[in-house]
């Protein structure tokens, strides 16, 4: 897989007095304006691989699934990002993996099924010297304090509907696990078509890159059960 990514950079943006860069060097630069702005592009891509295996007869069917590479991470299920940005405005591509194991179980009128997957994203963040800040993502120095604390939701924006918005909390996603097991059972498969049904439950944990607080890295977690009644037509 190949991807190229294309940043507009303006070097000027948060310019201020004394600050050292390609600014201070245009006499008519004295506070923040789009001058020395640029194209920045980057290159991506990844390389990946699958394989299925069948015993005993094709009733066992075992799968191996994995991908990585710089800049893929929306081309997984969990939607990972793709990039972050330089201090100085260019992208700066962050390193994804993903994979998948898969063990389904094929009998007359009932499949079994067991699914296992993660997606990885790495750190990938820089010092703003103008600033005085960190940016980009999963920064080691990043603020996570405010990640425990629940927030009431907005009576005057949102009519109390959503809930609030946390404060001093990045949580940028270091990786998403998954794992899955179900079954289809077929009752009945004949001339009028074919009616199963089935059942999954799915736990999922979302990890997150830790910061500088004392809460460390914040971590969510679901718990999911899906049911499916299903006819097929002849």
């Amino acid at each position: 897989m190949y991807d190229r990514f294309r940043d507009r950079a303006f070097p000027c943006a948060n310019f201020v007095i004394g600050q050292t860069g390609p600014c201070p060097t245009d006499p008519k630069v004295t506070g923040p304006s789009a001058a020395g702005a640029f194209n920045a592009s980057k290159n991506g891509g990844g390389f990946g691989a699958n394989a299925r295996w069948n015993f005993f007869g094709k009733h066992v069917v075992f799968g191996l699934h994995g991908f990585g590479g710089s800049g893929v991470g929306r081309y997984g299920a969990a939607q990972l990002s793709d990039l972050s940005i330089h201090a100085n405005g260019t992208p700066d591509l962050i390193k994804n993996l993903q994979g998948l194991a898969s063990l389904e179980w094929h009998g007359k009128k009932l499949d079994v099924y067991l699914y296992t997957g993660a997606e990885y994203a790495s750190r990938t963040s820089d010092y703003d010297a103008n600033t005085k800040t960190y940016v980009g993502y999963g920064s080691p120095l990043f603020n996570n304090s405010g990640c425990s604390t629940e927030t009431p939701p907005s009576i005057a924006v949102t009519a109390g509907f959503n809930p609030g918005s946390l404060s001093k909390c990045t949580g940028d996603s270091r990786a998403v696990i998954e794992g899955t097991a179900g079954f289809w059972y077929r009752f009945y498969s004949g001339p009028r078509g074919r009616f199963q049904f089935g059942t999954q439950y799915s736990y999922v944990t979302r990890q997150t890159w830790s910061g500088v607080s004392p809460v460390g890295a914040p971590e969510g977690l679901d718990s999911m059960v899906f049911t499916s009644f299903r006819y097929y037509l002849p």
